[in-house]
C-alpha cells in the first residue's frame, strides 16, 4: 500500500478524534467521581457516592455532545477514507480533514459549556466538511 501524505493526516485525525470522544467520557465519568452521584448501584457503593435516578447537567451535556459524535464522526471517517482510497484533491485533505477534527472539538467544548451560537456554527463547519468530502468521492467515483 502506498502510505500518502493524504492517507497520514487522515490517520493523524482520526486518532485526534479518537481521544476527543475518549475524552468526553473522561470528562463524564470525573464529573460523576466529583459531584459523588451515580446512576448505578455498584458504582455508588464503590465510590463512596449516592445513588441518583437523574444525571447531573454536566454529564447529560457531555452525553449529548457523545451522541453527536456518534452521529457525525463514522459517516465523516467513512468517506474520509474514501476520499484517500479514490485519490481524490490531494490538498483537500490537508483542509477538509483538519477543519473537521477542530470543528468536532469545538462543538464538544461549546456544547459542555452551554456556548450557543458558536457550538451550532462548529457543528455547521463540520458538516460543511463532511459534505465537502462526500462530493469529491462521489465525482471520483466514475
Amino acid at each position: 500500500m502506498n502510505i500518502t501524505p493524504e492517507l497520514k493526516i487522515y490517520a493523524l485525525c482520526t486518532v485526534i478524534l479518537f481521544y476527543k470522544m475518549w475524552g468526553t467520557g473522561l470528562y463524564q465519568a470525573l464529573s460523576r467521581v466529583k459531584a459523588k452521584k451515580f446512576t448505578n448501584e455498584e458504582d455508588a457503593k464503590s465510590f463512596g457516592g449516592e445513588l441518583s435516578d437523574k444525571e447531573i447537567p454536566q454529564i447529560e451535556k457531555a452525553y449529548k455532545a457523545y451522541r453527536n459524535d456518534f452521529e457525525n464522526i463514522p459517516p465523516f471517517l467513512f468517506m474520509g477514507i474514501c476520499y484517500v482510497l479514490l485519490g481524490c484533491w490531494p490538498k483537500g485533505a490537508f483542509i477538509y480533514f483538519p477543519l473537521f477534527t477542530v470543528a468536532r472539538i469545538g462543538h464538544t467544548v461549546f456544547y459542555i459549556k452551554s456556548n450557543q451560537p458558536l457550538r451550532s456554527l462548529c457543528y455547521g463547519i463540520g458538516l460543511m466538511a463532511t459534505i465537502a468530502v462526500s462530493v469529491h468521492v462521489f465525482i471520483n467515483s466514475f
